[in-house]
């Protein structure tokens, strides 16, 4: 819920100013229900369409981010699953917050 309000289609963008155009320009970075980042997407060779038409699998690939953390951090973290969010402590405190209102 706190990604995407379970809308599969979901794609957060973040917009700027192009120095190469020297207009507004607009880049895709998060895709599906689970909001998956575009660097994510390429180091796991997930498909984009796929994130933001198919439920299971969109939803199979946040599974999959979510377990990666969970093997590089629940060792140590009992909250590594902030990690899906940020891995700046102070950003990580408050998206638990925010998480946590849904569950």
């Amino acid at each position: 819920m706190q990604e995407s309000s379970y809308n599969l289609s979901a794609k957060n963008k973040k917009c700027g100013f192009s120095e190469e155009t020297g207009k507004r320009a607009c880049i895709i970075q998060d895709y599906g229900v689970g909001q998956i980042n575009y660097k994510t997407i390429e180091y796991l060779k997930l498909d984009k369409k796929r994130l933001t038409t198919d439920l299971s699998y969109s939803v199979d690939a946040a599974a999959k981010v979510l377990s990666n953390f969970k093997k590089m951090y629940g060792h140590k973290e009992i909250d590594f699953w902030t990690r899906y969010n940020s891995s700046n402590k102070n950003k990580r405190l408050v998206y638990k917050r925010l998480v946590e209102r849904y569950m």
